[in-house]
């Protein structure tokens, strides 16, 4: 079973490497993504944004996060619609890995999951979808005594 925010981000980083469109992985908050705009940014992408993390009352933590899987389209509608079937099946592919990893005992998860379009919305004509997915992983639940010393 994966522990904690690290291996949470490093999860999905690692699904962008091992997906054979290998999508840039870009967390952070969106000043991060917006300040790049196309001169720095490699399409398509997965923005992770910073994740709210749930402690359970069985010690377990839910990291939750929007992953925003996004394409550069132009403002022709046929394009941007092209980019937005691309993405949404991209994020798919995500989930249904996420899906098969829980079944394989890596994580949690409770299957909930929501899908929504994002359209143009910076500089560059980002389109694409928003997954929105929690995540359950394990705890150790023992303090660090070095911590609280007294």
């Amino acid at each position: 079973m994966l522990y904690g925010l690290t291996a949470y981000i490093e999860y999905f980083r690692t699904l962008c490497a091992t997906h054979k469109d290998q999508p840039t992985f870009i967390f952070g908050s969106s000043e991060r993504v917006l300040r790049r705009q196309s001169v720095d940014l490699d399409y398509p992408l997965v923005w992770m944004a910073w994740p709210v993390k749930e402690v359970l009352p069985n010690g377990n933590e839910r990291f939750t996060a929007d992953l925003f899987f996004l394409a550069n389209a132009s403002n022709e509608e046929e394009e941007e619609d092209t980019a937005l079937m691309a993405m949404y099946n991209l994020s798919d592919d995500f989930h249904k890995k996420m899906v098969a990893d829980a079944a394989e005992g890596n994580f949690g998860y409770e299957g909930n999951a929501v899908f929504q379009p994002k359209f143009r919305f910076s500089g560059d004509n980002d389109a694409g979808y928003v997954l929105e997915a929690g995540l359950l992983f394990g705890t150790s639940g023992c303090l660090d005594d070095l911590k609280f010393p007294n």
